[in-house]
């Protein structure tokens, strides 16, 4: 099955628990201070791409009644895939309100670098990095 985070970053509001009735396909929404992230699985790639975009605009829809502006330049797409899974390796994209949202390999989630093929060397070399420079500033 198919798996996806698509995260969409808000740009001045505060965190609001959503209500669960916008979430049509049973998805998962959650969301803290200024980024809010669904969750959605599918059987098949073409249902992912409706259930997301479906979400997406129940999302935007809730955003828009509570005056809280979505930035489509900073909005992710994220398929969950194990790195020997060679099916359906083609990139996905949705429509969201006139802007096309592309899958990345990567996105950054409350701090956290979460990888496509569920794998983290990313966070880890961010980690390492930042260990690197706390040690030349303590020396």
């Amino acid at each position: 099955s198919f798996g996806s985070f698509q995260i969409v970053r808000v740009l001045d509001c505060q965190w609001n628990p959503v209500p669960r009735p916008i979430m049509e396909s049973g998805g998962l929404l959650l969301a803290f201070a200024d980024d809010t992230f669904v969750t959605v699985t599918a059987d098949s790639r073409e249902d992912l791409v409706k259930k997301l975009e479906s979400e997406g605009k129940n999302i935007l829809d809730f955003f828009e009644k509570n005056r809280m502006i979505a930035n489509a330049d900073k909005t992710g797409l994220l398929i969950l895939r194990p790195s020997t899974s060679k099916a359906h390796a083609e990139p996905i994209s949705i429509q969201l309100c006139g802007s096309e949202i592309r899958e990345s390999q990567d996105e950054k989630l409350l701090g956290v670098c979460i990888q496509n093929d569920i794998k983290w060397n990313k966070q880890i070399n961010k980690v390492e990095k930042s260990q690197a420079k706390s040690k030349q500033i303590h020396n």
